[in-house]
């Protein structure tokens, strides 16, 4: 099931955060420090506990294992690209925001920006659980504690932490914009109801709003093309070591082999 936000007749659909978090294990509360401040703090959660605390479940995927949430690390990588990919729809959101704040529909224009900046403070809480499950696995000793770490080697939980950290920062940012927006648009609902202030004070609020949607619009869309070129990137890296093994085979087999 999608995580829906409305505005209007309009439904848009999401990846729904809460039904791809891990069903095993329980975290903290999300640090909030500097969401009304410094926008360089950014949340973190602590794992508090699994469920069994002893991990031998792994690899994951074999079938006398139970279910566990091993893998919800190795996922992370796809999750990364399924969230990308709907930077597009996330604009759309912010699009249909802009037209119905220029047609004087406040209301529904607040109540959808609203609803978008939970869900990214919902995707913000997911990518911090992930990020906190690898650096809990991460304080396991690899080659002595393997199946108290998921069977993950240091370079997959590094890489796990790195991208889930990363996509916490942004969806974290996202937030706070969206909040920046919701504030902007409520203040031009109250500029337009003022008959103390002149049609160019008015104009003057609109213009900030304006900008400020396109910012946060703006911001979204970049981040979608920098997450495809970076998923290309590491695509077009993972080509070039398969073409350097076969090469290496050849010259192995041709110049040791052979002889």
């Amino acid at each position: 099931m999608g995580y829906p936000i409305t505005l209007g007749n309009d439904t848009f659909e999401l990846l729904n955060p809460n039904e791809l978090g891990f069903k095993h294990s329980s975290f903290g509360d999300l640090n909030l420090g500097g969401r009304d401040g410094a926008r360089s703090v950014v949340p973190n959660v602590e794992l508090v506990t699994t469920n069994p605390s002893k991990l031998e479940k792994c690899p994951s995927t074999h079938e006398n294992n139970p279910s566990n949430d091993c893998v919800k690390i190795f996922q992370i990588a796809v999750l990364r690209g399924q969230y990308a990919a709907q930077s597009g729809a996330r604009s759309a959101i912010i699009t249909a925001i802009d037209r119905a704040k220029n047609s004087d529909n406040f209301s529904g224009a607040i109540d959808a920006a609203k609803q978008l900046e939970t869900y990214f403070l919902d995707c913000s809480r997911l990518f911090a659980e992930v990020e906190a499950y690898a650096r809990y696995l991460r304080t396991k000793q690899w080659g002595l504690e393997d199946k108290k770490r998921c069977c993950y080697s240091n370079s997959q939980l590094d890489d796990a932490r790195g991208d889930a950290g990363s996509l916490k920062n942004q969806a974290w940012q996202d937030a706070l914009e969206m909040g920046e927006t919701v504030k902007q648009i409520q203040a031009l609902q109250a500029a337009v109801n003022d008959s103390t202030l002149s049609d160019l004070e008015v104009e003057q609020v609109r213009a900030e709003t304006n900008y400020q949607i396109a910012r946060t619009n703006q911001r979204i869309a970049q981040e979608g093309f920098v997450s495809s070129q970076l998923s290309l990137k590491e695509g077009a890296g993972k080509v070039v070591y398969v073409v350097m093994a076969l090469v290496a085979a050849f010259l192995v087999y041709r110049f040791v082999i052979r002889k």
